[in-house]
């Protein structure tokens, strides 16, 4: 199974983002992106998932081309970097409203329960998002987009604005669902993020990506400054 399989693609707005991309990633995979800021990691991150409609080529995710097939909600979850809470909705009611775009969910009160605590939210259910900090409204998008434990999710920054013990967890939960047989993409600006929670990496340079395997021994940062030359 391929978690992802891209042929000849490009990424566009009115100028050019991503130019012929063409690779390949197993599936399970802890799949790093890595870019620095404006570098095209969030479009190509929305085109995976469909929100970005300005692209030609072939996209695949877990065998499916996404321009004929739908992909099942189950299948897919998503964490945008942030997005605009309504202010006056609790932690809680945020799951439960939005809990509906995955379709009929089985045992929603336990999920939810399950899926806040393992970010460290419990305790916050039913408090307004508007006291959050930016920290805990990011730790709320990644309780939402495990709620269903999909076979890819798919985690725009996610680490960026966590605290050091946060960060830990979030890893334990990428990690959990590589053992559990599940693939999770990361994007991230920061090397080191990426160095302790993926197998592979893409480097984004020059409109292109670049995928590597690494593990505990790999120097990333050399070999992102090797293709930065």
């Amino acid at each position: 199974m391929k978690l992802i399989e891209l042929k000849n693609l490009d990424i566009f707005y009115s100028k050019p983002v991503l130019i012929d991309i063409t690779l390949e990633v197993k599936h399970p995979s802890k799949y790093g992106l890595l870019g620095e800021n404006g570098s095209g990691k969030t479009t190509f991150l929305k085109t995976l998932v469909k929100l970005h409609k300005g692209y030609k080529g072939s996209v695949k995710i877990m065998n499916l081309d996404i321009e004929y097939s739908g992909i099942k909600p189950f299948s897919v979850g998503y964490t945008p970097e942030l997005i605009a809470f309504h202010k006056d909705i609790t932690a809680k009611y945020f799951l439960i409203r939005y809990s509906k775009l995955y379709g009929n969910i089985i045992s929603l009160e336990s999920k939810i329960n399950t899926a806040i605590k393992k970010v460290g939210l419990l305790n916050y259910a039913d408090q307004k998002i508007s006291t959050f900090s930016k920290g805990m409204k990011k730790r709320l998008l990644i309780a939402y987009s495990i709620l269903v434990d999909p076979d890819v999710l798919i985690m725009d920054e996610p680490f960026e604005g966590l605290d050091p013990s946060h960060k830990i967890n979030l890893r334990e939960i990428i990690n959990q669902r590589f053992e559990n047989g599940k693939s999770t993409i990361v994007s991230s600006h920061e090397i080191q993020t990426i160095e302790k929670c993926c197998n592979k990496v893409g480097i984004i340079r020059n409109r292109n990506i670049k995928t590597i395997d690494i593990n505990s021994s790999t120097d990333l940062e050399s070999i992102y400054n090797l293709y930065s030359l």
